[in-house]
């Protein structure tokens, strides 16, 4: 609610059909396109409330779901529609036409979401470091509290840590894919097994150092 006695409910349909609206007491439908946001938009005559028309009168709105419908109660004495910018839809129809425009209701967007921590549960903790390290992996050894000591090798934005499986048991089937300049393999894509059988898809870049004579593709 903003300073005007004004409150605002959005509902937005991120599903793949139309999505049934009806604003009650008015028994008004309205049909929201997938993709979009709508904007129930009511006023109330004090600064801060009360909602005349609810069950409780601090509560502006009450919703009922159903399987591609939603029905508000919009607790006022009149109502309007607008998009996430504030223009008002289906004003002629509105049971407000008189009042302003709901102002713009940013919707901020999304957090970009990355990964951080890969961790391998093993059984052969010394011969994974091996493999791994081989790789090139800048793996060394950590301990955390009481924790069971491991090793972590910190890549570009995240960090691989190998463990040993005790009572979690072993990491199963994983396909992991690395970019290192491996020691002794060739520029180009190598699909690789570490010791527990985990496919490994290592990519070594076109500007590593040549490998030396004699060197072989390690990749199955």
């Amino acid at each position: 609610m903003d300073i005007a006695g004004t409150a605002r409910l959005l509902i937005n349909n991120d599903g793949h059909s139309s999505l049934e609206l009806t604003v009650e007491p008015w028994a008004d439908t309205h049909r929201i396109p997938p993709g979009k946001t709508r904007v129930v938009v009511i006023h109330s005559p004090d600064r801060d409330g009360p909602w005349h028309a609810t069950l409780g009168e601090d509560e502006p709105f009450r919703v009922e779901h159903r399987p591609d419908a939603i029905t508000v109660w919009a607790n006022s004495t009149c109502y309007h529609l607008s998009d996430t910018a504030g223009a008002p839809i289906d004003a002629e129809e509105s049971p407000c036409p008189a009042r302003r425009p709901a102002a713009a209701v940013p919707i901020a967007p999304l957090p970009p979401v990355r990964s951080d921590l890969t961790v391998i549960y093993t059984e052969q903790l010394d011969a994974c470091r091996a493999f791994y390290t081989g790789l090139g992996l800048p793996l060394v050894p950590e301990r955390h509290g009481t924790g069971p000591e491991h090793y972590a090798a910190e890549l570009d934005g995240t960090v691989l840590e190998l463990y040993p499986a005790g009572r979690r048991g072993v990491t199963g089937y994983l396909r992991l894919g690395l970019v290192a300049a491996a020691p002794g393999l060739r520029p180009g894509q190598h699909t690789l097994s570490d010791p527990d059988g985990r496919t490994v898809v290592l990519t070594v870049p076109e500007d590593a150092a040549p490998a030396r004579e004699g060197d072989t593709d390690r990749g199955r």
